[in-house]
Formats: structure tokens, sequence, C-alpha cells
């Protein structure tokens, strides 16, 4: 179980770190990368600080201080190019790591049938992946980083398939400002639901 959360925070730290570096690349210097979620374990100092939380869960790049946003308007093809950034490298750790890319594809249904059958299809999953970490750890790792990079990719508000839609949104209607309407709460339930059932598959593989 350690190794699989010391694998899980090392692709948190490719995908987040992937996705700082695109940014500043693009002339936006990260003001903050936070790496995992949860309790916070510990925090840098200097020009970006580096905060690391207990579960490796997800993280994120603050480009800008309060509630600042540096990609309105046109800009907002930069924020498509970093949310990419972070599944391409995901995506590029888990091919050099001799996954295979079908893996990425298998992944979206594993990962909805997974959730929704959490005892019979999602704890299996999870047994088989901890035996094939014991016994292939380099190709169970990257078969790990390309399923991390579909659930990013699927198109939720929290995710980069998310952010890749609202970039390009901005681009095309750029004098409509981004807001916070109901349909980000309505969207966020499936990924609710999502982590529920494989909170219950975990534990029953556990």
């Amino acid at each position: 179980m350690l190794v699989l959360v010391l694998v899980a925070h090392g692709l948190v730290a490719v995908h987040i770190g992937a996705m700082a570096a695109a940014g500043a690349l693009l002339g936006h210097v990260p003001h903050l990368i936070r790496l995992g979620v949860g309790p916070q374990l510990f925090r840098t100092r200097g020009r970006v600080p580096l905060a690391v939380g207990l579960l490796p869960l997800g993280g994120w790049v603050q480009f800008a201080e309060g509630d600042d946003d540096p990609f309105v308007g046109r800009a907002g093809w930069k924020l498509s190019v970093i949310a990419a950034a972070g599944c391409a490298a995901l995506i590029v750790v888990g091919l050099a790591l001799g996954a295979s890319l079908d893996g990425l594809l298998r992944a979206w249904s594993q990962l909805v049938e997974g959730a929704l059958h959490p005892y019979d299809v999602g704890a299996p999953l999870i047994r088989r992946y901890l035996d094939r970490l014991a016994l292939e750890p380099a190709p169970a790792v990257g078969s790990l980083a390309l399923k991390v990079a579909a659930v990013n990719l699927l198109p939720l508000p929290s995710t980069n398939g998310g952010q890749l839609i609202a970039g390009v949104v901005r681009v095309l209607a750029p004098d409509r400002a981004p807001s916070r309407t109901p349909w980000v709460a309505v969207a966020m339930v499936p990924m609710l639901g999502l982590g529920v059932g494989w909170i219950l598959a975990l534990a029953r593989a556990l």
C-alpha cells in the first residue's frame, strides 16, 4: 500500500510539474504548486512555494494571487496548452515505462464500471494491479500513468479536459467573462460519485 501511495504521489508530481513548466514557458510563473490534497504535510518557501498534501488524489498550480485570472479572453489558449501538458506528460511517462496505449482507452470503461460495481469489478481490478506492481513495476506504473491521464481528460470542471474546453470557449467568445454557473456544481456530481465508488473498492481490496 505504501508503494502505491508513493507511486501515486510521483505521478501527481509529473502531472502538476508539467503544467507548471508549461505555464512558465508561456510567461506565467506559478505562485503556488500544490501536490496532493488533504492535510498539508509541508510547504517550502521561495519564489514558487511547493505545498504537499497527504493524499495523492490530485493537485493544482496557482498562476495568480487571489481570484485574479490570467487566462481571460483570447489568452484562454494558454489555459488549454497548460491543461494538455499535464496529460501529455503522463502519457509520455506511461508509454516510456512500457504500458500499452490501449490502456488509455480501456481506462474510461474501467473507471465507470469499477465505480458502479466497487465490490465485483473495482476491488478485483485493484488487487490485480497491486499484484502486477509487485511483479512488473515499470509497466504497472506506466499503466497507472495512462489511467490518471484518462481521468484528467474527462470533460469536467475540475479536470484538464474541462480546462481544455474552457480555454477554447474563451478564445471563441473572448468578451464573455467566465462565471461560476450552477452547471459547474451539477457537473461535479459524477466525479464525486466515481470517487465514492472507488473508495469503496479500495476498502474492499485492502
